[in-house]
């Protein structure tokens, strides 16, 4: 099968999965569906698309910076890649890295290597992991490493990265194309940050 007509059969699943998550916004937007908020304040570090745009240098920046002003950093991620399954995993902590890369996926355990003094949890309901890291951690600051889609948390701060290359991908939303949402979508950004510029 040729890839033009691979692209023509998964368009209208593009055009499906678009509505879906147009709706979902929407249902966010006018508060049918609530995001928790917590008593610390969160950074979500996100993008638009699938694939690489830099999140984890500028989540490991994230954390130096907020642990040179005396911040205890706590950070979230979903564990992409990783086969752990339990509701929330410990990383790394004071105590050290807690988890194989295998389990947590490549990113956290990066993160937990590079920063040993922050907390990095992976949970697939991000507000277990939020919730965790405050009240078992004392976290002054929460950091949502790949957090844009992720709209149950409440956040401070929606920082959200873009290729400068390919900003918005091929402009096709999955399967067709890279895009987790339309560009539109960033209208709920607070900052934009273009990276590989």
């Amino acid at each position: 099968m040729n890839a033009r007509l691979l692209f023509m059969l998964l368009v209208p699943f593009s055009v499906l999965y678009a509505g879906v998550i147009w709706v979902r916004n929407k249902a966010y937007d006018y508060s049918l569906f609530s995001a928790e908020e917590v008593i610390v304040p969160v950074v979500s570090v996100g993008n638009l698309s699938v694939g690489g745009t830099g999140k984890t240098p500028v989540v490991d920046w994230l954390i130096k910076t907020f642990q040179q002003s005396g911040k205890r950093v706590a950070v979230v991620s979903r564990g992409y890649g990783g086969s752990y399954t339990d509701a929330v995993g410990v990383v790394g902590d004071e105590r050290g890295l807690q988890m194989e890369a295998h389990d947590s996926g490549d990113e956290p355990c990066l993160l937990a290597m590079r920063n040993p003094e922050a907390i990095i949890l992976v949970a697939r309901k991000r507000i277990l992991g939020v919730r965790r890291a405050i009240r078992e951690y004392g976290a002054d600051i929460v950091i949502l490493d790949d957090g844009f889609q992720h709209r149950s948390v409440a956040r401070n701060l929606d920082l959200v990265l873009l290729d400068a290359n390919r900003p918005f991908g091929s402009g096709w939303v999955l399967p067709a194309g890279n895009l987790r949402e339309l560009p539109g979508s960033l209208s709920r950004a607070d900052m934009i940050l273009l990276t590989r510029s």
